[in-house]
């Protein structure tokens, strides 16, 4: 009686064969998948901040910019009382944000100098526009914001 106490090599090389398989199948999806996410993550985050921006400027009667970087690799939400687009000692940073690796901000946007105000009521001061994003695939989201303050995904 003869024992049989494992794989032989074949079984195993048969083994490897396919998981390397399933492998060349699996991760070129999971990386679209991931850049898909991270572009739908960063345009959520933008609207989100928009609003963020619209709310807090009615609360504290006064103006809130929103500036995207140069680089188009983020943006920066602070209080601009003052309303010269530059955040001045005491006006207080609200939020900085980068976007995540492969996400970007299409240059320029349309929006005034790559930059968006809301007054004290809540309403772009002239500053109304879209916000195209793009990830690694060169698949695209944009946020637009209409004359009277309403922000949209699309």
């Amino acid at each position: 009686m003869t024992r049989n106490n494992g794989f032989t090599v074949m079984e195993l090389l048969i083994i490897i064969a396919i998981a390397g398989i399933l492998a060349a199948i699996a991760v070129p999806n999971y990386m679209t998948h991931k850049d898909r996410a991270n572009l739908r993550g960063a345009t959520s985050n933008l609207v989100g901040d928009f609003e963020f921006a619209r709310s807090r400027a009615i609360r504290e009667n006064g103006n809130v910019a929103l500036v995207f970087n140069a680089d188009g690799g983020g943006y920066t939400v602070f209080e601009d009382f003052n309303e010269n687009w530059v955040q001045d000692g005491d006006e207080l940073r609200l939020r900085a944000v980068d976007f995540p690796s492969g996400v970007s901000v299409i240059m320029p946007t349309t929006f005034t100098d790559d930059r968006m105000h809301f007054n004290s009521r809540g309403i772009p001061d002239g500053t109304f526009g879209s916000a195209i994003l793009r990830n690694a695939n060169n698949e695209q989201q944009t946020v637009t914001i209409n004359i009277a303050g309403r922000i949209r995904r699309q």
